[in-house]
């Protein structure tokens, strides 16, 4: 996700340019949590031996690596540390595992 921030889309109103002048980023900082969730699905082929999940739309879902949020903590104590105080926070695909995930913290 941290590199797909900085490429974009790549969209250039002068594609046959030669001197590509790329924008600043708005941000200083990445930290990617690392969490991931895969649709349980009898077709796939992953063979995954991991535990299910509830999704929010009661799908059911497999908890392929868990949420650690001792090092989510540590993520967000370092960002502090170098005095940012403003976050932006993507979550790709989480939307599925929100109220496991969020509201029982």
């Amino acid at each position: 996700l941290q590199d797909l921030l900085y490429i974009g889309n790549q969209a250039r109103s002068k594609i046959f340019e030669f001197n590509i002048c790329l924008p600043d980023v708005l941000y200083d900082d990445v930290v990617e949590i690392d969490e991931r969730i895969v649709v349980a699905d009898e077709t796939c082929q992953l063979n995954l031996n991991a535990p299910k999940a509830r999704a929010t739309n009661l799908e059911e879902v497999l908890v392929e690596k868990d949420l650690d949020k001792n090092e989510v903590h540590e993520q967000l104590k370092r960002i502090y540390a170098k005095g940012i105080r403003s976050l932006g926070v993507v979550f790709l695909h989480s939307y599925k595992l929100v109220l496991q995930r969020f509201l029982h913290t």
